[in-house]
């Protein structure tokens, strides 16, 4: 397995960074990847991620 790069919406609030994913069909889906300023970095395998939880994000500005 290999880790999973989502398009995601990335804002910094008063109390720290906040990412949201964005709904995504896979690496063909470019309208998702345009609405996006990031990608969230999803561990390899299977998981739920719950609110709060932390992951790692590349942010595009």
């Amino acid at each position: 397995d290999r880790p999973t790069y989502q398009p995601a919406a990335l804002e910094w609030t008063v109390d720290g960074p906040t990412v949201r994913l964005l709904p995504w069909q896979g690496s063909a889906d470019l309208r998702a990847t345009v609405a996006a300023n990031g990608m969230a970095v999803l561990n390899a395998g299977e998981r739920c991620y719950e609110p709060g939880d932390r992951v790692d994000v590349v942010s595009w500005s």
